[in-house]
């Protein structure tokens, strides 16, 4: 492909040049990038750049994001909010301190390099000054711009570390000075932590174990807040779409089935089932962060109780001594350090996810559900919750119908559609090819293919993409590469990427009554 990573930078530019609304020119990139996996744009630059090509991909573009509150394009926004700005937790952890280690690299450079001259006090001191800032800002403890915060850091360094030890560092070679400097920031940092809980000293260190502690709790409740406001508005549209999708019966073709004396049209229904896909994405990201959040508030708590472990142990150590051997303490320090950046690493984790959750708060704010054509599909309905429509009765007779197809792989108790190796999350597949997202019923069981195992709502559905499984995927890879948000939502984009320079990946079948004799 012609596009590299330089043309579509300036695609983005020129594209964000032209919206009449305010985009990020990040977010413009991966719009362009889901788009390109579509034959119809990304054959456009297949060989060359055309002039008249990359005009007509960038207005194609344009027209979408000046949409700004469209529903596909919010969809998007959520998804690259959550690429560019969360990870494994372990990754963002690593990512945040080589940040500050970045950050602090001049001044680590300035330490290092620095070699006054053996009678020259003044430089001495100045260099101890310099040590004393780093490890008050590698630690966290504090702001060495505040007086007495530097002082109580200064303090504690001189009690580990003398001048005749600075005279030693300073003739180190640069490896073993840097590594010094590491441990002096553990052990420094540990002494200002054992002083403060002493109560002689602490300027500037936060209570960090009740703020994780009250944090933890607020980001939990807020999370289980936005899951059920999110399920409450799935399980609703999930009800009204259910029974919108159909079989034509000597086609095979899957269609939006709009029943008679109503005034509902396809476009209400794929309005809705737009809606649908959005709140999904959100439901997915919420539940995400939730487990994560679980897990953040497990570790703190215990890193919590550490802490007040190794300062008993630290205050047992120094009990009625005058004097005690640096070979005790000096490791309890470290330990009551590392421990203490744990419960930082933590915090840092919540504070990412509240500000994720802030970001995708404002988006689904901007969401507006039509409920005068979601009252209309719903009518006559009793909103069906996931676990009810997943597990509904299968009658044997259609369980055994269904015994006779291909690969077909039948119902046992261990069955849960959320299992990664069912393929789209679960989905009926066929609904999927019209872009409806409706729950698998785990009774029906499931039907291999391709290597993957694909469920669906009903025995109907089954017995459909039995008979020719490749047509029915083919039609999912056709939508998902139309409609971009449905690619990251339903993790395929491989599948999508092997099958973006074919044109044509589905064939309508047309009835036998529409062929004139």
């Amino acid at each position: 492909m012609a596009c590299n990573e330089n043309i579509i930078k300036n695609m983005a530019n020129e594209i964000t040049r032209n919206c009449q609304v305010t985009v990020d020119p990040e977010f413009v990139i991966y719009l362009i990038e889901l788009l390109l996996l579509n034959p119809k744009y990304g054959k456009l630059f297949s060989r060359a750049i055309n002039r008249n090509n990359l005009q007509f991909f960038v207005e194609e573009c344009v027209t979408m994001l000046n949409c700004g509150e469209s529903t596909s394009i919010n969809t998007l926004k959520m998804q690259f909010v959550i690429q560019s700005n969360y990870d494994k937790l372990q990754n963002l952890i690593d990512k945040h301190l080589e940040s500050i280690n970045k950050c602090l690299r001049p001044l680590v450079t300035e330490i290092l390099e620095e070699d006054p001259h053996l009678e020259d006090e003044a430089a001495f001191k100045k260099l101890f000054r310099k040590i004393s800032i780093y490890i008050i800002l590698a630690s966290g403890l504090g702001n060495p711009g505040v007086i007495l915060t530097l002082k109580e850091g200064m303090a504690a360094l001189e009690s580990v570390f003398s001048m005749e030890d600075l005279r030693v560092f300073v003739a180190l070679p640069r490896g073993e000075k840097l590594t010094q400097l590491s441990e002096l920031m553990e052990l420094v940092s540990g002494v200002r932590l054992f002083n403060r809980d002493c109560k002689k000293g602490g300027e500037g260190i936060p209570d960090l174990p009740f703020n994780l502690v009250d944090a933890g709790k607020a980001c939990l409740a807020a999370l289980s807040n936005a899951l059920i406001g999110v399920m409450q508005r799935v399980n609703t549209l999930t009800t009204a779409v259910e029974d919108t999708v159909s079989i034509q019966e000597e086609t095979g073709n899957v269609v939006i089935d709009i029943k008679p004396n109503t005034d509902l049209t396809e476009e209400y229904c794929k309005q809705i089932f737009e809606l649908l896909a959005f709140n999904r994405q959100y439901e997915m990201f919420i539940r995400r962060l939730l487990s994560d959040v679980e897990t953040m508030v497990f570790n703190g708590t215990q890193y919590v109780e550490k802490v007040r472990n190794v300062l008993e142990e630290l205050h047992q150590a120094v009990k009625y001594k005058a004097a005690v051997p640096v070979v005790t303490v000096f490791p309890l320090f470290v330990k009551l350090w590392q421990v203490w950046r744990s419960m930082q690493n933590v915090m840092y984790l919540v504070s990412t996810v509240n500000r994720l959750m802030s970001i995708l708060s404002s988006i689904q704010d901007q969401m507006k559900i039509p409920y005068d054509i979601l009252d209309k599909m719903l009518q006559g309905k009793l909103v069906v919750t996931d676990l009810d429509r997943m597990s509904s009765r299968v009658s044997l007779e259609e369980r055994i119908s269904l015994g006779s197809l291909k690969n077909y792989v039948a119902y046992n108790n261990s069955f849960t559609m959320k299992d990664k190796h069912v393929q789209y999350l679960g989905f009926c597949a066929l609904c999927l090819s019209v872009g409806a997202l409706v729950p698998s019923n785990t009774k029906v069981g499931l039907i291999k293919a391709k290597g993957q195992r694909f469920g669906f709502c009903n025995v109907k559905m089954a017995a459909r993409f039995g008979k020719d499984p490749q047509r029915y995927i083919n039609e999912v890879m056709e939508y998902a590469r139309n409609k971009p948000q449905i690619i990251n939502l339903l993790n395929i984009m491989d599948e999508v990427v092997k099958v973006k320079t074919i044109d044509n990946l589905v064939i309508k079948c047309l009835p036998k009554n529409n062929f004139s004799s």
